[in-house]
């Protein structure tokens, strides 16, 4: 079973240029990020992507902390993206590296987890992650720091 998901972009101008993408017939602003030289007047594909795998991460490790970790509360992530201009396999800008550093809140009324079940944790949803899986073939690597854990 297939499903299709749409997303809308329009960008006008060149470096300096302002654009916006809509999900959901709202509106986020566009713009070259200050890093590449640009206005960095909005999000652009870099925070998006970054945005998209840690949301995927996210609920992917709910969905699995709900049956196996049921002291897991709450979950953030933080999603670290590396870009550099690289020659090989293709010449231009490539992410070189991602790297996500989890935050757990457990519950002061649940047994605690080891930290290797809470490790094992964060391994299987980067492993479930299906934008994870879809980017990775092109990312230098991905990194899975330990998860930070603090209390209810």
């Amino acid at each position: 079973m297939s499903h299709e998901f749409v997303q809308r972009a329009v960008w006008q101008g060149g470096r300096e240029g302002t654009g916006e993408v809509k999900p959901f017939g709202s509106s986020v602003p566009l713009s070259i990020p200050t890093q590449l030289k640009g206005p960095g007047a909005g999000t652009n594909p870099e925070e998006l992507l970054l945005s998209s795998l840690g949301a995927c991460y996210v609920m992917t490790m709910g969905l699995i902390a709900v049956r196996s970790q049921p002291a897991v509360r709450r979950i953030e992530v933080e999603v670290h993206g590396s870009v550099d201009f690289v020659t090989q396999p293709r010449r231009g800008l490539h992410f070189t590296e991602i790297r996500y550093l989890p935050h757990l809140w457990l519950a002061s009324d649940q047994p605690r987890p080891s930290d290797e079940a809470l490790q094992k944790l964060c391994e299987q949803a980067e492993e479930a992650c299906f934008i994870t899986q879809t980017v990775k073939p092109g990312v230098g690597r991905i990194v899975l720091d330990p998860p930070a854990i603090h209390a209810d």
